[in-house]
């Protein structure tokens, strides 16, 4: 595939496993190794709530002055 699209190969974490026996004993022998990825997500919820809120609160501040009291926004 990588030779397909032009680009470089992808690397995958490979241990050998003797227990495998197949027709291929070179592919056989490789499984990928489990657990090698670790994802890690940061919880900015309280900051998503802010910035969105105080973007909808800026909004319907700019709406009412638009569209209520009829001045212009400059």
């Amino acid at each position: 595939m990588a030779q397909y699209l032009d680009t470089s190969e992808a690397f995958l974490d490979l241990a050998s496993n003797p227990r495998l026996n197949g027709s291929n004993p070179q592919l056989d022998s490789i499984t990928p190794v489990p657990g090698q990825t670790r994802v890690t997500l940061r919880n900015e919820h309280v900051t998503y709530f802010l910035t969105w809120f105080t973007l909808s609160f800026l909004t319907g501040g700019m709406w009412h002055r638009l569209y209520i009291l009829r001045k212009p926004l400059r």
